[in-house]
């Protein structure tokens, strides 16, 4: 049995359990990096939220030996677990006066997400993709966001020019920027006393250290870092979440190892879902321009 076969059985069986008023349906979703995953989404009919129950560790389980109906009853417990009920109203996104203050970005790379980036109104920056989000927080739900896609603008009778207005407008009040040395990054992240080898190397991500990596991009980030290192920015894509920033007259490496050093990250330490780019990105503080940096230059 393969795991659209498995997907299928799961949805019929899931919905015979849970009876005619939930509506279960198996569908492939597209993640970051062309990464498929395979999901439920059970929604009860007269609600508008539905919980998403990723079932590939499910489909390990099974063919490790695992029983089918064993499978079923951990979906349909997680599903209880998890499930909306009264009181989650999703109205407010039918509304972009009331949308427009939750607007954010992330970026991912564009090369590798073509595909799933056709019916989003994205912008470009060089090899980079940004992707406009709704950001929510319900108590029942928690934290979350919604990708803004081409259809929505049509609902709300609003132009590609006034979404990203509001986007650049509010995404640094919603999800504001963090920017620290990397030892004391690392510090906050393991609770652990740790050396500072790094004194000229930063972090720069958002204040969730989730999707963060495209801060650097909000209005007058990089500006004002640059003035307070006194210095042009080096941008090293560490992954979707965070970028490290150099200061380019005080590091002296080669831009041929910068990328050496990128590339070779990415294909053994970042996941594939996580990966940004192999490019490196550079910040002149003379002409105030940002763009990718160029491997044959010395720094």
């Amino acid at each position: 049995m393969n795991i659209l076969e498995f997907g299928k059985i799961m949805s019929e069986e899931v919905s015979d359990v849970l009876g005619e008023k939930v509506n279960v349906e198996y569908r492939e979703v597209t993640k970051n990096n062309g990464i498929v995953n395979h999901a439920l989404i059970i929604k009860k009919k007269e609600e508008n939220v539905a919980p998403t129950i990723y079932i590939d560790h499910l489909y390990d389980q099974y063919k490790d030996g695992k029983v089918l109906m064993s499978i079923v009853n951990e979906i349909v417990d997680i599903y209880k677990q998890n499930a909306p009920g009264k009181g989650v109203d999703m109205t407010f996104f039918e509304d972009f006066s009331k949308v427009a203050a939750l607007l954010s970005f992330k970026v991912i790379n564009y090369y590798k997400n073509q595909k799933y980036l056709e019916d989003i109104p994205c912008k470009r920056f060089a090899d980079l993709a940004l992707v406009p989000v709704c950001l929510i927080h319900n108590e029942k739900l928690g934290d979350g966001s919604i990708t803004i896609k081409s259809d929505h603008l049509k609902v709300w009778e609003v132009s590609e020019n006034e979404l990203w207005e509001n986007v650049f407008e509010n995404a640094p009040k919603i999800s504001p920027y963090s920017f620290s040395n990397i030892s004391e990054y690392l510090v906050k992240q393991s609770d652990a006393m740790l050396m500072n080898p790094f004194p000229d190397m930063f972090v720069l991500t958002n204040s969730a250290k989730h999707n963060g990596a495209g801060v650097f991009l909000y209005p007058k980030v990089i500006e004002t870092i640059s003035k307070k290192l006194e210095s042009s920015i080096v941008i090293i894509p560490s992954s979707v979440h965070e970028v490290i920033v150099l200061p380019y007259d005080r590091v002296k490496i080669e831009a041929g190892a910068i990328y050496q050093m990128v590339k070779e990250v990415n294909s053994s330490v970042v996941e594939e879902g996580e990966i940004l780019s192999d490019n490196v990105y550079y910040y002149d503080k003379e002409t105030d321009k940002i763009g990718i940096l160029q491997e044959e230059i010395a720094i």
